[in-house]
């Protein structure tokens, strides 16, 4: 099936998606997460699943929302760097920010406040992607770069731990799934033309298989795992989709993986 056009109408409206629900990269649900404050829209710039809830961030404001609905629960601004993706730190409630050449920043996910920020690690030059283990204490930050062909696995305080050649660049999000049977798995999305979702191992950085995202040609942006499904978001202006929100499948099904090939998607089934 083709995929049908979605109208931006009425904020945090449910829209399920003519795709079917049995393929990689198929819509499971989606809604409108940009923020309208007086005659300003703001659009959504990074994504992670935390708490129970999405969280978003904007240029100086990030939003907790309950992920059936895209409805906001909290509203939170914050001073300073920008981020292209967030991270969720469950034992801490901190939201960790991939901002570019920057490097990243911590921030209370309740008060905006800063709690710490470091750089880059050696190699990287651009963060734009990160998501956060909360299931490996000493090695939980993975850092997606916008232009190295790397992804960088840190302490939480940003020492580095290692790093993962991979055979793709331009990552705008990583997402990180240790529960799935045959895992753990590390999700990687690009911002090319089109869109791509990579699955690779975490140890070695090898392509375990890859499928066609479900935005706009270069305008993924973010990612994150919620225990079933991926999500992303559409971030390039001038998409009919600018600023929407897209729950989608990453495995067929939801377990481990073997080799085959199914016509544009490369992956390994079970």
């Amino acid at each position: 099936m083709k995929k049908t056009a979605l109208a931006l109408t009425a904020l945090a409206v449910v829209v399920t998606a003519a795709y079917g629900t049995n393929y990689l990269g198929s819509v499971i649900s989606s809604w409108d997460g940009r923020h309208v404050q007086g005659s300003a829209t703001y659009y959504p710039l990074g994504i992670t699943y935390g708490d129970g809830h999405i969280w978003l961030c904007y240029s100086t404001f990030f939003t907790k929302r309950l992920p059936a609905t895209g409805s906001i629960v909290d509203l939170v601004g914050f001073s300073g760097r920008y981020g292209y993706d967030l991270g969720y730190e469950t034992s801490t409630s901190y939201l960790y920010f991939a901002c570019g050449t920057y490097g990243v920043y911590v921030r209370n996910s309740s008060t905006g406040a800063d709690v710490r920020n470091f750089g880059l690690p050696a190699g990287a030059t651009s963060a734009s992607g990160i998501d956060f283990d909360n299931g490996t204490a000493a090695s939980p930050v993975w850092l997606g770069d916008q232009t190295a062909w790397r992804i960088f696995n840190l302490t939480s305080t940003g020492s580095l731990v290692s790093s993962l050649s991979t055979t793709f660049g331009g990552v705008g999000g990583v997402a990180y799934d240790g529960a799935t049977s045959g895992g753990p798995y590390l999700f990687a999305g690009t911002r090319g033309t089109p869109c791509q979702v990579y699955s690779v191992s975490p140890t070695s950085g090898s392509v375990l298989y890859s499928f066609e995202a479900p935005v706009s040609n270069g305008a993924l942006r973010g990612l994150t795992w919620d225990g079933t499904y991926l999500w992303t978001i559409d971030n390039r202006f001038g998409s009919p989709n600018v600023g929407w929100v897209y729950q989608f499948i990453g495995y067929v099904p939801n377990i481990g993986v073997v080799p085959a090939s199914v016509g544009k998607i490369k992956a390994l089934y079970r």
